[in-house]
């Protein structure tokens, strides 16, 4: 999630259009103009790693794209610059819905604003932060900036997998994410940590974190409230088995009466067709962090219209389809210095 400057379009001509939505959220007046642009130039938007998207459009061979090289459709969602490095936030894509401890998506889109002025240094890391509820479903990025809700309140710390052993209260988050963010894109790391072999180097221990560590707790030493917190072992990895499954299927909400449908798509690639019938539900929806969706905030006998008219249109709603295997293995984390995965 990367929230830029209200320019709502790309230039045309450009033969990259990706767009980054806040939170990985998509109104449904996004998914209308997504549609029409998808008819009407004959296009079709892949859904990337990260939450985002890209839109193509035909290279004249069946079932083959191009990134589209026309004007882009106007969406609400901030057009992503990919020859520009930036920030990238990521928040648990069911949050404020159902599981966690907390809703972290308006704490999450404040530091995209945040995090959008900024201008980090190329480096070989991707300059990346994860918001986490609690569930675990981000924070197991290896994120060079990990912020897990607490249970106590407040956010724990983690860099690149490692617990910093700090916990950061709400008032303070954006205020300690600055001065963090600062110090990794002053002091970047050759290459990113390895995976974690023992107990005393990888993403479970301050060597892991690039020595990073220290440095952290003297910066935030002064900030009110800012207090030391039990280390404890990191997060499952984004490689865990299930890791893409966690969004899949039927799941009620905890405070209202509502339910949020998640699906994989058959080959991640939204045509003209699937789009249309997308907006013709006139639901919000958010673009996971593992190339799925979420149809948000139905009731119940709408969810289970939804189910029976999308699934034969190659929308996945079983965690347990080869599908959403297939897709759990398209997001590996990128290697150092390229971009997120994102097969066709």
């Amino acid at each position: 999630m990367t929230v830029s400057s209200p320019s709502h379009s790309a230039a045309p001509g450009r033969r990259r259009i990706r767009f980054r939505p806040s939170g990985g959220r998509m109104t449904p007046g996004d998914v209308a103009e997504l549609a029409a642009y998808a008819e009407s130039e004959r296009a079709a938007v892949r859904i990337d790693p990260r939450a985002s998207i890209t839109v193509m459009r035909p290279s004249g061979g069946p079932g083959r794209f191009l990134v589209a090289d026309a004007a882009p459709p106007r969406l609400s969602v901030p057009e992503w610059d990919g020859g520009r490095c930036s920030w990238h936030v990521l928040c648990s894509a069911l949050t404020g819905r159902t599981g966690g401890m907390r809703d972290v998506r308006a704490p999450a889109e404040r530091l995209a604003h945040l995090l959008a002025q900024r201008n980090p240094p190329a480096s070989t890391y991707e300059p990346l932060v994860t918001v986490d509820d609690g569930r675990g479903d981000v924070a197991g990025e290896r994120a060079p900036l990990s912020l897990i809700a607490a249970e106590t309140g407040g956010y724990m710390l983690e860099l690149f997998g490692a617990p910093v052993g700090l916990r950061i209260p709400d008032p303070e988050l954006v205020r300690a994410v600055a001065a963090v963010a600062g110090l990794l894109e002053t002091t970047p790391l050759v290459t990113a940590p390895p995976p974690a072999k023992s107990a005393a180097s990888g993403p479970g221990s301050a060597a892991g974190a690039g020595g990073h560590v220290p440095a952290v707790h003297r910066l935030l030493r002064d900030v009110p409230g800012v207090e030391g917190f039990p280390a404890q072992a990191g997060t499952a990895p984004s490689g865990a088995a299930g890791a893409a499954a966690a969004d899949i299927g039927w799941f009620d909400h905890d405070a209202d009466d509502g339910v949020t449908l998640g699906a994989a798509i058959d080959g991640a690639v939204l045509d003209a067709r699937r789009l249309q019938y997308l907006a013709a539900i006139g639901c919000a929806v958010i673009v996971g962090p593992r190339r799925t969706l979420l149809l948000c905030d139905l009731d119940e006998g709408a969810a289970e219209q939804v189910v029976r008219v999308l699934a034969p249109m190659g929308f996945v709603f079983d965690a347990a389809s080869p599908t959403v295997r297939e897709l759990h293995l398209s997001c590996a984390p990128p290697s150092p210095g390229s971009e997120p995965s994102a097969a066709p």
